[in-house]
């Protein structure tokens, strides 16, 4: 979360502009030291240049630009990536509306900037909702991930869902609009209009090869149904023993695959982590890797990749047969 932005002069530190967004107040002392350093070495920053140093429980993010200097304090643990981006927005802006002004500006007269004021709201305040699908079979974890990234309990016992749900949860400055398909449902076409206006789809898995085959089915019909969807995979239960390493997993998708335990103290944080960076992904319409290798191919790579105990040298030769049959119906299409 923005806690606040400060935009001061280069060339002598003065304050020229200042706006908190939380009412919790900062240590004066160390947010002034801050400013007096940052100050001193913004000389040393190239224009459009921005760094960021965490100082307690929050973290300072600054950009250098022409004669000012913007300063965004934010939650120490949230990703400055969206942060830079502001920083470039209102740099632009406060230049846009003030640049003549700032050079021959007297340090007792900064009364003027304060009509900057909705327009530093509207850059900062500016929210991104986005739909997100978790879609998979049954008994995956779709449910769990879902209750964890809205803080809510998870059951210990496993029930079925019959319908889709939808959860809430917000960070950074998305609002993820999370919706649960049932896996049951996954053998008719009534999960395709559930999808539609998705900007996010997560195929997630159990971290099984088996499990990887029967579900590439599923990404190659979300990209036919929920077209501008990014589609990523989340391979769960990466805490046991028999789970695939999702670099695999990723190959037989063909979409970037995260891996994950839901059962891990750190399960939130590693799911809003993955959330984010599909985000970012999506944004900027990048892929994660080549992930579109063909069938065949794969059956090279998962002999080079998988461990070659006993137990996991019968499990390739299952997988490679499955594969090999799908790339005989394919050559003979």
């Amino acid at each position: 979360m923005i806690r606040g932005t400060y935009v001061l002069r280069k060339n002598d530190g003065t304050i020229l502009f200042h706006r908190a967004y939380s009412q919790e107040k900062l240590d004066e002392v160390l947010t002034s030291g801050f400013l007096v350093a940052v100050s001193r070495f913004s000389s040393e920053l190239g224009s459009g240049e921005i760094d960021s140093i965490v100082m307690k429980n929050l973290k300072f993010v600054y950009g250098a630009f022409e004669n000012i200097m913007i300063i965004f304090y934010v939650d120490r643990d949230d990703d400055d990536q969206f942060v830079r981006e502001d920083i470039r927005k209102v740099a632009s802006q406060f230049l846009w509306q003030f640049g003549d002004e700032i050079k021959e500006l007297k340090a007792s007269d900064t009364s003027k900037f304060k009509t900057f004021v909705p327009e530093l709201d509207r850059i900062v305040q500016e929210e991104v909702r986005v739909k997100i699908v978790l879609i998979g079979e049954p008994k995956v974890g779709k449910t769990t991930i879902a209750k964890i990234v809205a803080k809510e309990p998870v059951q210990a016992n496993y029930e079925a869902s019959q319908v889709a749900t939808i959860k809430k949860a917000a960070f950074d400055k998305f609002e993820a609009i999370l919706w649960d398909i049932p896996g049951a449902g996954l053998d008719g076409k009534g999960w395709e209009q559930l999808i539609r206006g998705a900007g996010v789809v997560f195929v997630v898995l159990d971290s099984s090869l088996e499990n990887a085959v029967r579900s590439k089915a599923i990404v190659s019909r979300i990209s036919e149904v929920a077209k501008g969807a990014a589609v990523f995979a989340i391979a769960n239960r990466q805490d046991q023993n028999e789970a695939a390493n999702p670099s695999i997993l990723e190959r037989v998708l063909g979409v970037p695959t995260y891996g994950l335990s839901a059962v891990s103290n750190t399960a939130r944080e590693d799911i809003i982590n993955i959330i984010r960076e599909s985000l970012m992904i999506s944004r900027r319409g990048k892929k994660k890797g080549d992930a579109q290798s063909a069938l065949g191919d794969e059956i090279l790579r998962l002999k080079l990749e998988v461990d070659t105990s006993r137990r996991e040298i019968k499990e390739v030769k299952d997988i490679l047969a499955v594969l090999a049959r799908k790339i005989a119906q394919m050559e003979k299409r």
